[in-house]
């Protein structure tokens, strides 16, 4: 009889130099602010998500993939598998354009929506989905009215 090994799933610190963030993150440019610190100077693109509490309390902020100079690959498994360890109601998603303009493209409209419905499938809200340009500029899915109307947890 084949054996099957029994899993155990732990969610583990970085070794990345903590990141200072506010005690709560419920306005875009704070969230902007904070994504600022982490992908503003990267060369390549490179995608974030902030997990959050219920109270819109940081619980962390995951690394979620690092791509080329005008791409990044994500897949909706790779962005909430630290927001369900995490324990995270809602979460934040960012993502740097090394160019410095922070103009979304379709590529990133049609991530945002892909990622908007499978976060209603796990109950983890999308609050906003940032991107991030040169020079502090950002543009904001939340603040632009963009963000895809979804059911699940507030």
């Amino acid at each position: 009889m084949p054996h099957c090994p029994v899993i155990g799933v732990r969610l583990v610190q970085d070794a990345m130099t903590p990141l200072p963030v506010p005690s709560r993150v419920n306005r875009p440019a704070i969230a902007a602010a904070v994504f600022a610190k982490l992908l503003a100077d990267r060369g390549r693109e490179t995608v974030a998500a902030l997990l959050l509490a219920t109270s819109h309390r940081p619980l962390g902020l995951h690394i979620v993939s690092v791509g080329t100079l005008d791409a990044a690959p994500v897949h909706p498994r790779e962005v909430f598998k630290a927001a369900v360890l995490a324990n995270a109601a809602n979460l934040i998603i960012a993502h740097n354009h090394p160019s410095g303009d922070p103009t979304p493209s379709r590529a990133d409209h049609e991530m945002l929506r892909r990622l908007a419905r499978a976060g209603a499938l796990l109950g983890i809200r999308g609050l906003d989905y940032i991107i991030v340009g040169a020079g502090g500029a950002y543009w904001s899915a939340q603040a632009a009215g963009c963000m895809p109307r979804t059911s699940g947890p507030a």
